[in-house]
């Protein structure tokens, strides 16, 4: 039988790249997407079917947990990007707690992974982290670590600005 896997972002950048790969194994891929976007999938029998939302980050945690009833594992790639605004904006902060809401309602349901795509790109660096949690608790610290690390980068930031 193969594996039911929920995953965001997939006409994203990453995300395309991600739903690729996943296309080639034994799996059934729920994409969801922003309404308008769905014609960016690929024609795939493997994908199930399209969850269709106007904010992903809006989604409150009982909309997850019944978009997430009988996957197994989620990959989140979604997140706010554009050019020039993403560094400092507050849907940053969105993002942040929209993710909470849709690691919360997987705890809380049959989901047995959640795998995070997480790219930060800050002062000329790119620093890609994967991370795979079985548990929440997992989950929150690495959530707590990024954190800390884009505070850090961008006190570097700030610091190589001044000098």
């Amino acid at each position: 039988m193969s594996r039911r896997i929920f995953l965001t972002g997939a006409t994203g950048f990453v995300g395309r790249q991600v739903l690729r790969s996943l296309l080639d194994n034994d799996v059934s891929v729920v994409c969801a997407v922003r309404e308008g976007s769905q014609d960016k999938l690929p024609a795939s029998s493997k994908v199930e079917r399209c969850v269709l939302t106007s904010d992903l980050f809006a989604e409150n945690e009982s909309w997850w947990k019944r978009e997430l009833e009988g996957i197994d594992i989620v990959v989140h790639v979604a997140w706010y990007a554009e050019p020039g605004k993403y560094q400092s904006s507050q849907k940053n902060l969105d993002c942040l707690i929209g993710t909470l809401n849709m690691a919360r309602a997987a705890a809380h349901s049959s989901v047995k992974r959640f795998v995070v795509f997480y790219v930060c790109c800050l002062c000329d660096y790119v620093v890609l982290f994967i991370v795979c949690c079985l548990f929440v608790y997992g989950y929150c610290l690495i959530v707590l670590y990024c954190l800390l690390f884009v505070v850090y980068c961008l006190f570097v930031c700030f610091v190589a600005c001044l000098s």
